[in-house]
């Protein structure tokens, strides 16, 4: 089973509480205390209304309704408690006081008390119970009760994964507006999961999702501008989008920032600006930037080399499992460049990246065993490696591939494959593979000749996605 969201969605849904009680006060009495002050509905509204200038009388406000069993009362002061607001944190009364709400069908109390038996705070955890009250939250129309419930069934928290029910609940959120529902259902009529692929329909709630100010929805637009994926290519509108959700501490928005200022993508190349935004999303722990940002230190593009300090980035991208800084350190191992020079170190570096399917790596492991530099010298096992690459599209191997067919080295000798892999790899730009297209021409009958133009007609590259980034 998946690991369950942050509980910081709960605090998020306190928030919005809090504000939108406020604003009932004032528009119902004007100034607190105009009122009878004694009646539990006054007493929850004084309570919103002071817990941002004054959390402690806010409680004792709270307190006053929820002794009288006001439910929204309840609600508020389990959060306060969850949060410590005004109190100290204490998620065993925080559960006390939502579940004395949830029994009276408070359906934010009941949302609520399913995100603690989600995480397991102030209670043992336990998927089942989440969803018993996420559904009769979602029952009452509750949007973000239906929110969550979709988030169970469309990862299988607490009940069988299915798609197709988690889409139900997803539009039932959506149509109340709610950004990050029609984010999700975005995402399922973008995949085909649970419904019919319909990326009209996609691309029309993720600008909904967008113009709500949700983060992740403005840089999925950003990044379908920059595609030209659905919409006509526009790299300044891609920028446009990418800025709102990077202002928002996007780390997956700001590191395509460093991207398109690095590449000069709608804007002028900027190193410094690069070095920027990738710096903001290598902060936030985001793999990705931290393996843009180490290259930069280490080639001193937008700022110094800083050997030490970019390979500090490639360490904690690494830690996260990330191949391309996986590859990152096994190059600095083969060059000497900020550690010892270690050919053997290189090789376990690249072997962990080529293992997720990087096919640069694959390609340099394969080296490694066709000139032993590294690893034992293992013909066939270079072999492996390079039809790894070479699946990938990836020139070089498919060019040394070719070599070792017409070679007969780790393979057995197949003048048709070689000429596949030739041709493929003069294709994608190696002019050393065009002198060997060449020379195989000459070895080939018009019959094998015919059959390897078939095959390489045929060709469909393929690529290895292991996820190196935790979701991203």
């Amino acid at each position: 089973m998946k690991e369950a969201r942050p509980i910081v969605v709960l605090v998020v849904i306190v928030a919005a509480i809090i504000v939108v009680a406020t604003h009932v006060w004032i528009k119902f009495s004007g100034q607190p205390g105009g009122t009878n002050s004694s009646e539990p509905v006054t007493q929850f509204r004084l309570g919103t209304s002071c817990l941002a200038q004054n959390p402690v009388k806010g409680v004792q406000w709270l307190r006053k309704a929820a002794d009288r069993n006001y439910a929204p009362a309840e609600n508020i002061l389990g959060v306060c408690y969850a949060t410590g607001t005004g109190v100290t944190q204490d998620y065993a009364q925080a559960v006390g006081w939502i579940r004395k709400a949830a029994r009276q069908n408070n359906a934010d109390a009941e949302n609520n008390l399913g995100l603690y038996y989600e995480h397991g705070q102030g209670v043992t955890r336990d998927f089942a119970k989440a969803v018993g009250w996420f559904r009769k939250a979602a029952e009452q129309d509750n949007s973000l009760g239906e929110f969550n419930l979709a988030e169970c069934y469309d990862h299988g928290w607490g009940v069988k994964s299915d798609k197709s029910v988690a889409a139900q609940w997803y539009a039932k959120a959506a149509e109340r507006n709610l950004a990050i529902a029609q984010f999700n259902l975005a995402n399922l009529y973008y995949s085909g999961e649970g419904v019919t692929r319909d990326d009209t329909q996609a691309l029309a709630l993720y600008q909904k999702a967008a113009d709500e100010g949700l983060p992740q929805a403005q840089y999925i637009l950003g990044r379908r501008y920059e595609d030209g994926d659905g919409v006509t290519a526009d790299p300044l509108e891609a920028i446009n989008w990418y800025l709102k959700a990077a202002r928002q501490n996007e780390p997956n928005a700001e590191n395509e920032l460093g991207n398109c200022y690095a590449n000069g993508v709608g804007v002028g190349i900027d190193e410094v600006a690069a070095v920027k935004w990738y710096r903001l999303a290598a902060e936030q722990n985001y793999a990705e930037a931290q393996f843009n940002l180490g290259l930069c230190c280490l080639n001193g593009q937008g700022m110094a080399t800083n050997d030490a300090e970019g390979l500090e980035w490639f360490k904690k991208a690494v830690s996260q499992n990330n191949a391309d800084a996986q590859l990152g350190l096994g190059n600095c191992y083969e060059a000497g460049q900020g550690v010892p020079e270690d050919h053997s170190l290189a090789a376990q570096w690249y072997r962990k990246a080529a293992e997720q399917g990087n096919p640069q790596a694959q390609y340099n492991l394969a080296v490694g065993y066709l000139v032993g530099d590294g690893v034992a010298e293992n013909a066939a096992e270079a072999v492996k490696w390079l039809d790894k690459a070479a699946e990938q599209n990836f020139a070089e191997a498919q060019n040394n591939l070719g070599a070792c067919f017409a070679a007969g080295r780790g393979v057995a000798t197949d003048y048709v494959q070689a000429y596949k892999w030739f041709k493929l790899a003069a294709i994608n730009g190696s002019k050393q593979a065009e002198e060997n297209l060449r020379k195989a021409m000459g070895l080939l009958t018009p019959e094998q000749t015919t059959n390897a133009e078939r095959m390489v007609l045929e060709f469909k590259p393929g690529r290895e996605v292991v996820s190196s980034q935790a979701n991203q």
